[in-house]
């Protein structure tokens, strides 16, 4: 069993962190483990929990009109105009890397879908 496989943790990475695509939390505040041993094992594990990162936060406003027309006794049509992210607010999703040895360590690689709309009709008899 790897002991090695959590960093050490310095201070708290959420209070001071840039919050940009390039570093979202303060990546200062890990320190990589002892160098690891003839045996290829490292000697201490690292004091850093899990969940200790606050990740970023999702924000979305969605939004649904639709129009039921009569057609008759029985017979409809529905008309429905669908928008998701309306205020096309860019949000973050993942970090690049959680590895602290990564190039990637602390950046943001992947953002959500964009603002989409959708049109549609619905007859119902």
């Amino acid at each position: 069993m790897v002991a090695g496989g959590r960093p050490n943790f310095l201070c708290d990475p959420n209070s001071g962190g840039p919050h940009t695509i390039q570093q979202y939390f303060n990546t200062a505040c890990f320190q990589r483990n002892p160098a690891v041993t003839t045996t290829g094992v490292a000697n201490v594990i690292g004091n850093a929990g899990r969940g200790t990162i606050d990740g970023p936060p999702t924000t979305r406003f969605d939004f649904t009109m639709s129009k039921n027309i009569r057609l008759g006794e029985s017979l409809r049509v529905q008309l429905r105009a669908e928008a998701f992210n309306v205020f096309n607010h860019t949000n973050f999703q993942t970090f690049g890397s959680t590895n602290v040895t990564s190039s990637l360590f602390g950046t943001i690689s992947v953002v959500r879908d964009p603002r989409t709309i959708q049109l549609g009709a619905k007859f119902i008899f």
